[in-house]
């Protein structure tokens, strides 16, 4: 039960939007914050490490960065479109 919890989407609201406007502006969110993402910190454009182990870890390094830029994007971007999280979900 914890699982699930922790698992669940992110719940948003915004008085008057429909399932459709909803739909269609998590869309546009989720593609902002991605290509911001790939932008800040783009595939195969890591640090120079030596070895095979400093490789994966600049690789884990980007992959966890982008993660991070790409959920702070998303959550920008659903709040200027007049969105709050609904009470009970995580930040």
């Amino acid at each position: 039960m914890i699982l699930a919890t922790c698992a669940a989407p992110d719940q948003w609201k915004k008085p008057g939007a429909d399932d459709a406007a909803m739909a269609k502006d998590t869309a546009d969110c989720h593609t902002t914050a991605r290509e911001e993402a790939l932008r800040r910190y783009p595939y195969g454009f890591s640090s120079p490490t030596f070895g095979a182990s400093g490789m994966v870890a600049s690789q884990q390094r980007d992959d966890t960065n982008r993660s991070i830029v790409e959920t702070a994007s998303f959550n920008a971007c659903m709040q200027g479109k007049g969105y709050t999280r609904a009470s009970g979900s995580q930040p």
